[in-house]
């Protein structure tokens, strides 16, 4: 079974938000998860992968207010159709091929390059425990 990392999933959970607070200006990236996750239970069949989905056309943008209205509604009109947005996250949990590249980033159905930080093992390290600490997940 494949494991695909969804950013907006994260984006919107309580935990990713503190987790940002946190470590905001170092790691921002969403790779870290992705290539953590394929480190720690690849062994285990675990397939994990970060993406990118684009900026999507969804009822998201619908609850902002005053100026910040204006500007959605004239960048609404570059926004992709959902339809769209969904193609990556459909090829990265159907495309067998791509067990060798868990725990990359992706946007389009591409590997894509994440920030240098993402590669630094110990960052990705502390990130996990604070994510278990913050979860209150025992090892």
């Amino acid at each position: 079974m494949r494991d695909v990392l969804l950013s907006e999933a994260l984006a919107q959970s309580r935990v990713e938000l503190r987790l940002m607070d946190i470590v905001a200006d170092n790691l921002s990236d969403i790779g870290h998860y992705a290539k953590s996750l394929a480190e720690k239970y690849g062994d285990k069949g675990v397939r994990a992968y970060a993406l990118h989905p684009g900026v999507v056309n969804t009822s998201i943008w619908d609850s902002a207010m005053g100026f910040l209205r204006v500007f959605v509604w004239v960048l609404k009109l570059f926004m992709i159709t959902p339809k769209k947005g969904a193609e990556t996250t459909i090829y990265l949990a159907t495309q067998p091929k791509l067990e060798q590249k868990s725990g990359l980033y992706f946007k389009k159905c591409k590997v894509a390059k994440t920030a240098p930080i993402a590669e630094d093992a110990g960052a990705r390290n502390r990130l996990w425990d604070i994510s278990e600490k913050l979860l209150s997940v025992n090892k």
